[in-house]
Order: C-alpha cells, then structure tokens, then sequence
C-alpha cells in the first residue's frame, strides 16, 4: 500500500473547474491520508505552474506514464476522479498499477460504455 510517513496516499485527479477538489481534500485530511492533487492541464500551462502537478487527462497513454513514473518514488494507494473528466483515467492507471478501482473498460467515455450506451 502506498505510504507516506505511515499515512496512505492517495492522487486525486481534478478538473480546474471543479469545485470538488477542496471537498476531497479536506476529507483526506480527517482521514489522515495524504493526498496528492493533480490537475487537468495542457504541457504547455504546467510550464506556468510550479509545485503542482498536472497532466493532460486527455491523453491516457501520456498520464498513465506520468501517473506511473511518480508512483515509483511515491507509492500510491489509490487513484481518485474527482469528477467525471478522468474516470477513465483513474481506472486505466489504477489497473495499471495493480490498485482498487473500476473495470476501465465501464468508464463513462470509454469505447465499452459508449458501446453499451448505444445498445
């Protein structure tokens, strides 16, 4: 399990106009666990942004790589959406990772959804 200083960690995945993140957060911290925000931004916005993580929610390959590479030194307990803009990604890496999560392939926009929706 994904500890930091005896405390789980967990990603919490945010759109920048969600109003959720703050919520989240402060409900990671009652539970002393520690959670590492990181929002949906473009390459080239991050630049701009020092001290926080982003990544492009978009590009599932791309984040699932970033979202890896971090759990590397900073191992991770749990990948969280926070809203609807990164089900799928949470449920991609999570898989990806070997964590708890979402079969990937019933996220809301992902081609196993869209399929069922269409039935």
């Amino acid at each position: 399990m994904g500890m930091s200083a005896g405390r789980p960690r967990i990603m919490l995945l945010i759109s920048p106009s969600s109003y959720r993140g703050e919520a989240f957060s402060r409900a990671a911290r009652r539970l002393e666990v520690e959670a590492v925000p990181v929002l949906d931004l473009p390459e080239d916005l991050e630049k701009r942004l020092q001290g926080q993580h982003s990544i492009d929610f978009k590009d599932i390959p791309s984040s699932v790589e970033w979202i890896r590479r971090f759990n590397i030194d900073n191992p991770l307990a749990a990948i969280l959406s926070v809203d609807d803009s990164a089900t799928e990604l949470a449920a991609v890496a999570s898989d990806t990772l070997g964590l708890p999560s979402n079969d990937p392939e019933g996220s809301p926009g992902s081609p196993g959804q869209i399929r069922c929706v269409r039935c």
